[in-house]
């Protein structure tokens, strides 16, 4: 459990104190993004076929703890310095890097066992990553393109 406070903790003011790239509006939209494909994964391998969860099997209050003390603060430090003006390559590597450092928290999770396996592996965990991480960015680049859109549309009558 002081793992997981202490990472609450040094998450949060991360995210509160780095310099923002991103408005109000993209990190609500993100945030809330991020979490529906959370609560989507969660039902579906934890609470369906039990794969894994947080704390003990079933639904537990604990577990609104990494929910939102540190999904939403993962998700802004991200999508904050997500290298959208660079090449290919350098959000490939950027995507590569965050991964291996979810990998590398998920296992420090387990180990201090507020995560737990069941028919899990953490290299499916190491196989998603990449996915999921490039379905922020997209949904935060159409975002981008529908408030520019309607403010071409609201500017034009």
């Amino acid at each position: 459990m002081e793992f997981l406070i202490c990472s609450v903790i040094t998450i949060n003011l991360v995210a509160y104190f780095i310099p923002k790239r991103l408005t109000k509006v993209e990190m609500y939209i993100s945030i809330l993004f991020s979490r529906a494909i959370q609560s989507i994964s969660d039902i579906y391998l934890d609470l369906g076929l039990n794969l894994y969860g947080y704390f003990a099997p079933g639904v537990e209050w604990l577990t609104l703890i990494p929910v939102f003390g540190l999904y939403p603060a993962f998700t802004i430090i991200y999508l904050n310095y997500f290298p959208f003006k660079s090449s290919l390559l350098k959000k490939c590597i950027y995507i590569i890097l965050y991964s291996i450092c979810a990998t590398i928290f998920e296992w420090l999770s387990v180990k201090s066992g507020y995560f737990y396996y069941n028919h899990w592996k953490l290299w499916y965990s190491a196989i998603i990553y990449p996915g999921l991480l490039i379905i922020l960015p997209f949904n935060l680049y159409i975002l981008r393109r529908i408030i520019k859109l309607e403010y071409h549309i609201s500017n034009k009558k």
